[in-house]
């Protein structure tokens, strides 16, 4: 299971389609984003900001970063699981070129979340 967030929307046209979903790992008791620089499980840290996390657009890649760190677990049927207390976490992205130079953040309700099959009212923080 994920948990869907709502993404980056400040100075996003109006207008705007989310055309996939990107995936992370976030610790569950402070929030904190899973930050690998070189996809080598050696230079980890968490991170405060979601923008700072490992980001990935597939979900197999985001199980094979979380492989690599040691933060799965398998149950009888080998289907993999983060460890307790961690959690998988996706959210919409947009092009670049949908993005303005603008400070202001846009509502959700004039973006197009269609293509990817994503209700906003399903966001958590």
């Amino acid at each position: 299971m994920t948990i869907m967030i709502k993404p980056e929307t400040q100075g996003l046209k109006h207008g705007s389609k989310a055309v996939g979903i990107e995936y992370a790992i976030r610790r569950a008791r402070d929030k904190a984003w899973l930050f690998d620089a070189d996809w080598d499980g050696n230079d980890v840290s968490w991170e405060p900001y979601a923008d700072d996390a490992t980001w990935q657009g597939d979900f197999e890649d985001i199980i094979r970063l979380a492989a690599l760190n040691q933060l799965l677990t398998y149950d009888d049927a080998d289907n993999p699981h983060l460890i307790n207390g961690l959690e998988f976490v996706s959210r919409p992205w947009f092009y670049e070129e949908d993005y303005l130079d603008l400070d202001e953040d846009t509502p959700l309700d004039v973006l197009d979340f269609s293509l990817i099959g994503v209700n906003p009212e399903e966001f958590t923080e």
